[in-house]
């Protein structure tokens, strides 16, 4: 692979945005209103069931135990991601420290795409040659202008510091680009390299798996005759990913099919009539097309011959965009634009419309370079200034300040077995600066009766899980009881029954 060619103002302009990002996001970064995903997710990489954690179950066993709890009581992912926290989190429990995990990964994105906006591809063909030599002075700072999306993009923004593999596949979905921008059917160390990197990005989300076997699938279509050139060396090449892949696909999907509920997906299959209104109408989406139609509108009007990149590329982006179609029309996977089911797609959106933006930014830095510079500054510049409150949709936080002020320390707030856990896990994990308060309420678990036909109920504080926005079962006794909603609304309620 050719060097990264980085101007000394390009780098240090990059060192200045690194600097500003991490200080006007650092907000996020200190936010200790863990949602119950997060919760689930950190105390199964310490092989912890939620439900038992209230019970003061400790940590025991090690990495295996810990990717083993991702695939029964974790998530629907591979568990890459819970093997790296579960040894993360050994340094530290804070909420920084928790938070800046996932926040590391994003970070990833945020420095790679400018960099892979003015890097050289090491497969050019001679007119690709020249189209990079004409680039080439071109500092990093002229590929700022990207960030910008991402920045006024709040779904990526909240999913960039939440404790769950989301970070890390919007990673990997920019690597996807730079790995068929690279890649050739060649049996090298270098693209060995790529293909044990592209298997531990793909550890992150089983959604990264749509977009890789289409970015395989391009590769081959536009690569045919090399494939066909080099059999035994692509053998050996597609082995090492694959096998590897296959063992996970096999050792950890299999289980979880069996073990993990889903049913709860099912609210994000609506009405089609409306699904598509929300498809026609995203902005997502047409960020998603704007480069593969600038290359059509290229190709038919204008008859210019598409370069290996750019035909890769238009193929990986039409493919994926009917995969994701195809996948919730027949119930496989939700493609909400407004759910984390398709941050992946949001991710290769903002990357088709930064090539846009590069063929642009090319002809202008060509004829007016400090245009050039004023337009990525300016987009930098409007992206430091916007506002953005991160939330993660949890009312943990707010309910024990509520509670702190407004009920006696002597007085018990009951809850279920996740509620209380929770409540742990914030003492435990988070090293809220309200946790040293002697005033601190006591959670007291509340079991169901042996008869199981409810709760006993007394009277007092209750506080319950209300996951996707709906009750739980201690909670739905309580609403039947007509029970008093104090405080909260999205994963916690805060019930008083007199």
């Amino acid at each position: 692979m050719k060097s990264i060619r980085i101007s000394h103002f390009g780098a240090i302009s990059l060192f200045i945005f690194i600097l500003g990002f991490s200080y006007f996001y650092r907000g996020a970064l200190f936010y200790s209103s863990f949602n119950l995903d997060e919760v689930i997710l950190t105390l199964s990489s310490q092989n912890i069931k939620v439900e038992e954690y209230a019970l003061y179950k400790e940590r025991v066993g090690g990495v295996v135990d810990a990717f083993l709890a991702n695939r029964t009581f974790g998530s629907l992912d591979p568990g890459f991601f819970t093997l790296i926290l579960h040894i993360w989190t050994k340094f530290s429990h804070s909420t920084f420290w928790l938070r800046f995990l996932p926040f590391c990964f994003f970070l990833g994105l945020l420095i790679g795409l400018p960099l892979f906006l003015t890097r050289e591809s090491s497969t050019q063909t001679q007119i690709e040659q020249e189209k990079a030599e004409r680039r080439r002075g071109m500092p990093l700072v002229y590929c700022f202008y990207s960030l910008f999306l991402f920045s006024i993009h709040p779904l990526v923004m909240d999913h960039a510091f939440t404790i769950r593999p989301y970070a890390m596949e919007m990673l990997g979905t920019l690597y996807l680009f730079f790995f068929i921008q690279n890649m050739r059917y060649k049996c090298s160390k270098i693209n060995i390299a790529m293909m044990l990197l592209l298997c531990f990005f793909i550890g992150s989300r089983y959604y990264l798996w749509i977009n890789m076997a289409w970015a395989f699938i391009a590769l081959m279509i536009v690569d045919r005759r090399n494939i066909q050139n080099s059999i035994q060396d692509t053998l050996k090449l597609l082995a090492i990913p694959f096998s590897f892949c296959l063992f996970i696909l096999v050792l950890v999907f299999s289980f979880q099919a069996k073990t993990l509920d889903t049913g709860y997906m099912e609210i994000y299959y609506g009405s089609y009539s409306q699904w598509i209104k929300e498809l026609l109408g995203s902005t997502s989406v047409k960020l998603f097309l704007s480069y593969p139609l600038y290359l059509g509108i290229t190709k038919i009007f204008f008859k210019r011959k598409w370069q290996r990149n750019e035909s890769v590329y238009f193929l990986f982006l039409i493919f994926s965009f009917l995969g994701y179609l195809l996948a919730h029309l027949f119930e496989i996977s939700p493609f909400r634009l407004n759910e984390r089911f398709s941050l992946g797609f949001h991710i290769m959106g903002i990357v088709s419309f930064s090539l846009l933006g590069r063929e642009v930014m090319e002809i202008i830095y060509r004829y007016k370079r400090e245009l050039a510079l004023l337009i990525s500054l300016f987009s930098l510049f409007f992206a430091f200034r916007l506002s953005y409150d991160f939330e993660q949709k949890s009312d943990l936080i707010p309910i024990v300040q509520y509670v702190r002020k407004n009920v006696s320390s002597n007085e018990m707030v009951y809850c279920d077995a996740i509620s209380c856990s929770m409540v742990r896990f914030l003492k435990d994990f988070t090293g809220h600066k309200d946790l040293s308060n002697t005033n601190w309420p006591n959670f007291k678990l509340k079991e169901k009766r042996e008869d199981k036909e409810g709760w006993s109920l007394d009277k007092g504080l209750y506080m319950t899980i209300t996951p996707i926005n709906h009750l739980g079962p201690l909670g739905r006794e309580l609403e039947v009881n007509k029970a008093k909603i104090l405080e909260g609304y999205y994963y916690q309620r805060l019930f008083l029954y007199d």
